[in-house]
């Protein structure tokens, strides 16, 4: 038995709005894995603020805290570290636009730029 007629077109489906997150919900969601997209009210030194100071109190409480000099620098390290290279990500990102000679100059520049040292820690 052959259709004959039209099939009734497919309505269109509304599009969910995009959920809004918090700093720390979006650290939540990062943690379990679970999608979320950086957005301007990003903020990296509050996010390494928030991971880095409960631990910060809990080795200042310690009797001998000079003892975890070598982790607390093992930390600022990596941090100045992530720091390098989200500026080169940023920084490629914002270059993509330059012909060759232009943009290995402003790469170049930025690279003096962003390597400044990593904070000291003193006891």
């Amino acid at each position: 038995m052959a259709i004959t007629g039209y099939l009734a077109p497919r309505r269109e489906r509304p599009v969910a709005p995009e959920p809004t997150y918090s700093q720390d919900e979006k650290r939540d969601r990062r943690r379990h894995w679970l999608p979320f997209t950086y957005d301007a009210d990003f903020s990296l030194a509050a996010e390494v603020d928030a991971i880095c100071e409960p631990l910060a109190k809990r080795i200042a409480e310690q009797p001998n805290a000079t003892g975890y000099i070598g982790y607390v620098e093992a930390v600022a390290d990596a941090v100045g570290e992530l720091c390098g290279t989200v500026a080169g990500l940023t920084a490629g990102a914002k270059l993509r636009g330059l012909d060759g000679t232009d943009r290995s100059r402003a790469r170049e520049a930025l690279r003096t730029v962003t390597r400044t040292s990593v904070p000291g820690i003193t006891p």
